[in-house]
């Protein structure tokens, strides 16, 4: 009797310790189910905080199973469980370490080649692409056959997906969305294979494979993911009514979707692709509206401003609704571009409001008629031709600091170097090749013989290339010979397979500024190191060499050949055309005394017409008297400057005797030292 029931409580602890496994095994598979119906929810890549709890839960869970029962039939299941729960966690090493352990302890388990599987997965989420095609081409390669391999050749497409190579990744998940049985990596095959052709511009082929994957799942999110992406395609392949109609559709069949709204987004695209910008522009309006702070709202405003930029030139209008796209959703793809086309208007703005008083001045210049009588009649016609909305205000986006210069020359590379800087803002910025062509080609019918002709002919070349090759080659023929010298001179040589020019010039014009240095200091002869420095200024084009050529020369002058007005001259030149030159910051209170008594001394000419009005009630009764007066100012202009021509030739140069130092006005400057350059 006594063997017996020892018999017997024997049994009953090995059933009852059984049973204690099996509970803890069941509730851990429980537990992982949950995981993955969280994991079903995620809304991107990142697992969400109550999907995490569960992993670890079902980690924790599983490790039991290890700890107290090593011996079960259940570690291997419980080891894969963990390693999924490290992989879905995206803690790829400790994934990798139990996916190991799995296939090293247990190869001969049934669960060893999904492990490997998992292996692959891991590797590639690892972008350890060589570690994953060994595995994966090992199924392959053995010619087995079942779920685990036709899964393998799925993965293996993945693989090439992730390495962008479309074409055979687009093979393979072709192969994998026929034979996979599962209906869920079934569907995800069809949808892979829908992005692989639209990265290879297969709209059409795009939209069937996404038509597929939607009939392939019953998955509510994923039926209306598949179903707008095939709609899209249809839009990337020009059929817009077929597009149209596939999302009129949606908007029925998922009127209560989260992401509804992505379907009127698309359908106000349509529209606007097919020329109904009215339409269109309502229709997002209406998204902005409804559909409050989603990221089709955002995308919705971005649409917005471009349309109120590329189509009817309402500048500031596009800003306000690119400045929108952030409040709606800040981590949309559409809040940096807006931030990026934002700052883009607003320095184009300030670039148009600089160039149009550049041009006022060049204007007031050739015709005698001040600047500001210019700027108000320019007001007038605006205001005639209701352009009030086309942002050319010169009041609203003022420059820091601009410049105005009387020298026609200096004005004329001034405006030249704004259209190229507006024209590379259109065409990198602002994606308006159009008028960045047009700034182009003013560029180089108005200001040939500026500095910026070549840049502008370099540019506007490879604007056209595509379009018209003889016309690009002519334009860079011009620029190789015309403007051989420059750096876009030298490119446009390189461009046309022509040879390039020999260093023999460049090593003959340090030459000729150390012999200058050599006359100038050895010899005592400053006249003709004058001239030297001058043939060497003419033949430069490096800025930090020009602004010292320039010291140099106005030095000479001042204190060589006593010429204070020439020195004066060249000072004012080097300030104006480089003024963050280290020598430019050396000059400026000595320019500025200068400048100071030249303007105190009787004057023998009539004075210029002032550039702008002193007041507003002076103004009004200037511009007045010179909108009636225009012509015979004109003609007074060109007497005056003859005159003063005359007088300038007869009049002694005004000495500067003493300099503004800095720290003490009265204290006398120190004797400069002759400069000397080294390179």
């Amino acid at each position: 009797m006594k063997f017996r029931f020892i018999v017997f409580m024997l049994a009953a602890l090995f059933t009852l310790q059984g049973c204690a496994y099996f509970n803890t095994y069941y509730n851990t598979k429980k537990l992982y189910k949950e995981a993955l119906e969280e994991n079903k929810r995620r809304r991107d890549e990142k697992p969400t905080s109550a999907e995490i709890q569960k992993y670890d839960k079902t980690i924790e869970k599983a490790s039991k199973i290890l700890q107290f029962h090593p011996g079960s039939k259940y570690v291997d299941d419980a080891l894969l469980m963990i390693g999924e729960c490290f992989f879905y966690k995206q803690e790829y090493v400790k994934a990798l370490r139990k996916f190991d352990e799995l296939t090293a302890n247990y190869p001969k388990s049934e669960l060893a080649p999904r492990a490997e599987l998992w292996k692959a997965r891991t590797h590639i989420e690892r972008q350890d692409f060589a570690a994953a095609i060994n595995v994966l081409k090992d199924f392959l390669d053995e010619k087995k056959k079942g779920e685990v391999v036709d899964h393998a050749q799925y993965y293996l497409a993945e693989l090439y997906f992730r390495q962008k190579d479309y074409a055979q990744a687009e093979e393979l998940y072709e192969r994998s969305a026929k034979k996979v049985a599962t209906e869920k990596l079934r569907a995800a095959a069809y949808m892979r294979l829908g992005e692989c052709r639209n990265q290879l511009e297969q709209f059409a082929a795009a939209a069937k494979a996404f038509d597929q994957a939607a009939k392939q799942s019953a998955e509510i999110d994923f039926k209306f993911k598949a179903n707008l992406a095939t709609a899209r395609a249809l839009k990337e392949d020009k059929r817009y009514d077929l597009a149209a109609r596939k999302l009129n559709h949606m908007g029925s069949e998922y009127s209560t979707h989260q992401d509804v709204a992505w379907v009127k987004y698309e359908l106000a695209l349509c529209a606007l692709l097919k020329g109904e910008r009215e339409e269109a522009a309502t229709q997002l309006v209406s998204v902005n509206t409804n559909y409050k702070r989603s990221e089709a709202s955002a995308a919705a405003y971005f649409t917005l401003g471009e349309i109120f930029r590329r189509y009817r030139f309402q500048y500031e209008k596009a800003k306000e609704h690119y400045d929108k796209v952030r409040g709606e959703n800040a981590r949309t793809e559409y809040a940096q571009r807006a931030q990026e086309r934002s700052k883009a208007i607003d320095e184009l703005l300030k670039l148009k409001n600089s160039l149009t008083v550049l041009e006022l001045q060049r204007l007031s210049l050739q015709s005698g008629v001040s600047a500001a009588a210019l700027a108000k009649a320019n007001e007038s016609e605006a205001s005639g031709k209701k352009m009030k909305n086309r942002n050319t205000s010169i009041r609203r986006y003022p420059t820091k600091t601009l410049a105005v210069s009387n020298d026609p020359q200096k004005l004329a590379n001034d405006i030249a170097g704004h259209k190229i800087n507006l024209a590379e803002l259109y065409y990198y910025q602002l994606d308006m090749p159009d008028s960045a062509t047009w700034q182009y080609r003013e560029v180089i019918a108005q200001f040939r013989e500026t500095a910026a002709a070549p840049r502008a002919m370099y540019a506007l070349a490879f604007l056209l290339s595509e379009q018209n090759l003889a016309q690009r080659d002519s334009l860079l023929q011009i620029v190789a010979t015309e403007h051989a010298k420059t750096p876009h001179g030298a490119a446009a040589r390189k461009q046309l397979g022509l040879p390039e020019l020999t260093d023999d010039s460049a090593a003959l014009t340090e030459d000729k500024f150390s012999r200058a240095e050599e006359l100038w200091l050895a010899e005592k002869n400053p006249r003709a190191a004058l001239r030297l420095y001058q043939e060497y200024l003419a033949g430069q084009t490096d800025a930090e060499r020009s602004s010292k050529s320039l010291y140099a020369i106005g030095w000479l002058y001042e204190h060589e050949l006593k010429d204070h007005e020439q020195a004066y001259q060249t000072y004012k030149q080097l300030l104006e055309k480089y003024p963050n030159s280290s020598y430019s910051k050396k000059l400026g209170k000595k320019v500025s005394a200068y400048a100071q008594k030249d303007k105190a001394a009787p004057q023998t000419t009539a004075a210029p017409t002032p550039a702008v009005a002193p007041s507003t009630d002076q103004a009004q009764q200037s511009l007045e008297q010179e909108e009636r007066e225009a012509r015979e100012s004109l003609q007074r202009r060109i007497e005056e400057d003859r005159r003063k021509e005359v007088d300038e030739r007869e009049k002694p140069p005004v000495k500067v005797e003493e300099e503004l130092e800095e720290e003490n006005d009265d204290e006398p400057p120190a004797e400069e030292e002759p400069p000397r350059f080294n390179f």
